[in-house]
C-alpha cells in the first residue's frame, strides 16, 4: 500500500512538473498564456519583465526584447557616478557600425571619459563607406528648427551627381533621388518621400518604419544599409526659434509620434493649448506647459523612447527617465554616419563630403541662418529655458566634442582635401 502511494505521489509530481514546463515554454515563446494575460519578455539578465503593450508577432516581440535589453544596459550603472548632471562621466560606447543601424542588434560596452578610437574609425573604414551604386540609403532625421530644411534642400539640389535628383511639383517639391539605372532611392528625407513615417519623425519612429516602408513602396525586400544623419543646434537658440515659430501660428499637430505601435494618449501627453494653434502665446506660458515637446526636443527625437515606455511617464522617476533618454540619445548620435551642427555649418559640409565622398556644388552659407529669432528675454526667463532644456544642453556638449573629434580625424586622413576646402575651394 505504501509503495502504491509512493508511486502515485511521484506520478503526480511528474504531471505537475510537465504542466509547469509547458506553461514556461508558452511564456518564453509568446510572452503570454491566454489573450488577457500580460506580456513578459527577457530583460537580458535572465529575468522576465512584464510589458503592457506587447504583440505576439515574433518580429515585434524580438524588437521589444532588444529594446529592453538596451534599457538594462543603460540603467545598470544608474547608481554609479554617471548622471545627467555630469554628462562628461562614463558614457556607453556603441560597437556596431552605423551602416546596419536600423537592422542589427545594438551592442554596447562601458566607455571611458573620452571618445573611443573605434567610434571614429568606423566612419572612415572601407566597409562603412557609402556606395551610391549599391542599395545604400541615407536617412535624414529632421529635427525642428535645426536648419534641416536648408540642409535637406542641399541634398536634393546641390550635390554633384552623375544622375541628379529629379525634382518636380510646386511649393515643397518631391524629388526622385535614385541609384543609377534603378528606381530604388538612395535618400530618405522630407524632400524625397514627404513624411511617410510621421511629421518630423523621431529616431524611434524611423527605425521602426523605414525598412518595411521601402519594401512596400519598392515592391522588393532588398538588403539595404542605412546611413542615418541629422543636424543639431545650440539648444537655447533652437528653443527660442521654435517659440517664435509657434507664436506666429505654426504647429506640428500632424505629428503622430508613434511609439510601441501607437500614438500617445491625451493623458500621457496633455495638450498645451485649446484650438488649432497657440498663436501669440507668451514666452512664460510656452515655458509653463510641462508637456511642451519643445523642451529637450533634440534629446527626445534622438533617443529610443521604448526604453522609457514611450510617453507614459508614470512607470519611473523623472530623474531616471531623463538619465536613460540622455544616454540613449548620445549612443544613437554616436552611431550615426554623420551629424552636423548649425554653429559649425562649413565644417559640417566638409565632414559630410569626406564621410560620404559626395560633394556639393557650392559652399554652405552661414547667412542662411542669420534670421534666428532675436527674442529678448529676462535673466529669469533665460534661466528657465536652460532648466527646461537641460538634457539638450548636455547632449549638445557631447555632440560638439564628438563632432570636433570626427573633423580632426578627417583632417588627418585627408589633409589636402581640407587645405583646399579651407581655402574656399570645392
Amino acid at each position: 500500500m505504501k509503495s502504491f502511494k509512493r508511486r502515485t505521489l511521484i506520478f503526480g509530481c511528474l504531471c505537475v512538473f510537465c504542466v509547469l514546463v509547458v506553461l514556461y515554454a508558452g511564456f518564453a515563446r509568446y510572452g503570454t498564456v491566454g489573450i488577457s494575460s500580460p506580456c513578459f519578455i527577457s530583460n537580458g539578465n535572465g529575468q522576465r519583465v512584464e510589458r503592457n503593450h506587447c504583440s505576439l508577432d515574433n518580429k515585434n516581440l524580438s524588437l521589444q526584447s532588444r529594446h529592453l535589453h538596451i534599457m538594462v544596459s543603460l540603467t545598470s550603472s544608474s547608481t554609479n557616478k554617471t548622471s545627467v548632471d555630469r554628462p562628461q562621466d562614463a558614457l556607453a560606447d556603441l560597437l556596431q557600425k552605423p551602416k546596419s543601424f536600423s537592422q542589427s542588434d545594438v551592442a554596447m560596452r562601458n566607455g571611458e571619459n573620452k571618445l573611443s578610437h573605434k567610434a571614429l574609425q568606423d566612419i572612415v573604414s572601407s566597409e562603412f563607406q557609402f556606395n551610391l551604386s549599391s542599395t545604400d540609403v541615407i536617412v535624414f532625421l529632421h529635427i525642428q528648427k535645426t536648419g534641416g530644411t536648408y540642409f535637406g534642400k542641399q541634398l536634393v539640389s546641390n550635390l554633384i551627381l552623375k544622375e541628379p535628383c529629379n525634382c518636380t511639383g510646386q511649393g515643397v517639391k518631391i524629388c526622385d533621388c535614385y541609384h543609377p539605372h534603378t528606381a530604388d532611392i538612395w535618400l530618405f528625407s522630407r524632400f524625397t518621400m514627404g513624411w511617410p513615417c510621421g511629421l518630423h519623425a523621431s529616431w524611434t519612429e524611423l527605425v521602426n518604419c523605414v525598412n518595411d516602408l521601402l519594401d512596400r513602396r519598392q515592391h522588393s525586400t532588398l538588403k539595404r544599409r542605412y546611413f542615418y544623419i541629422t543636424f543639431l543646434r545650440e539648444p537655447i537658440k533652437r528653443f527660442k526659434s521654435e517659440y517664435c515659430h509657434v507664436k506666429r501660428g505654426a504647429t506640428w499637430s500632424g505629428s503622430t509620434m508613434i511609439c510601441n505601435g501607437r500614438s500617445p494618449t491625451e493623458e500621457e501627453l496633455p495638450p498645451c493649448y485649446a484650438g488649432d494653434t497657440w498663436k501669440n502665446v507668451s514666452i512664460d506660458a510656452f515655458l509653463a506647459c510641462e508637456s511642451n515637446l519643445a523642451h529637450n526636443r533634440q534629446t527626445r527625437m534622438l533617443a529610443d523612447l521604448m526604453l522609457v515606455n514611450c510617453y507614459n511617464t508614470t512607470g519611473m522617476s523623472a530623474r531616471k527617465r531623463d538619465a536613460i533618454l540622455l544616454k540613449s540619445a548620445k549612443v544613437n548620435l554616436r552611431s550615426m554616419a554623420f551629424f552636423g551642427l548649425v554653429e559649425h555649418l562649413e565644417l559640417s559640409q566638409f565632414l559630410f563630403e569626406q564621410t560620404f565622398k559626395l560633394y556639393f556644388k557650392t559652399r554652405f552659407s552661414l547667412s542662411t541662418f542669420s534670421k534666428s529669432a532675436r527674442l529678448v528675454t529676462t535673466a529669469s526667463q533665460l534661466e528657465t529655458i536652460r532648466e527646461k532644456n537641460n538634457l539638450d544642453v548636455a547632449l549638445y556638449e557631447f555632440a560638439e566634442e564628438l563632432f570636433m573629434a570626427r573633423v580632426e580625424k578627417m583632417k588627418k586622413l585627408f589633409p589636402q582635401e581640407y587645405i583646399q576646402f579651407d581655402k574656399g575651394g570645392l
